[in-house]
């Protein structure tokens, strides 16, 4: 019978260094630095837990198989919540406006320099 051992975390550290190794190599190959991307990516990553008390409403107006997950929320500003919606089957749902990262524009920046 297989066993599984308990993680280490430098074990982890090490894999997941391994595969930044590949795409920052990737992104340089590529002629691009990798810092600002990755900024903007994990900025609109992040986004995707931002919800407004509107956008949560008209989402469980519309469907109520949206779960909202309130043991992650968050009251930001008043009217947005850091909070996780999934839908029946568990997926993680954006936001109804979240846009794609915009990365058009520091491709062109990083072409400039």
């Amino acid at each position: 019978m297989f066993e599984l051992e308990d993680p280490v975390l430098k074990d982890i550290i090490n894999g997941c260094c391994d595969v930044l190794v590949v795409t920052t190599g990737t992104l340089s190959a590529c002629g691009v630095n990798d810092i600002r991307p990755v900024e903007i990516v994990d900025e609109n990553n992040l986004d995707k837990f931002i919800w407004t008390q509107k956008q949560r409403i008209e989402l469980l107006k519309d469907n109520n198989d949206y779960i909202i997950d309130f043991k992650y929320a968050l009251d930001i500003t008043g009217d947005k919540f850091v909070c996780v919606v999934k839908n029946k089957d568990g997926k993680i749902i954006k936001p109804l406006n979240h846009q794609k990262p915009n990365l058009e524009a520091e491709i062109k920046r990083q072409e400039n320099l």
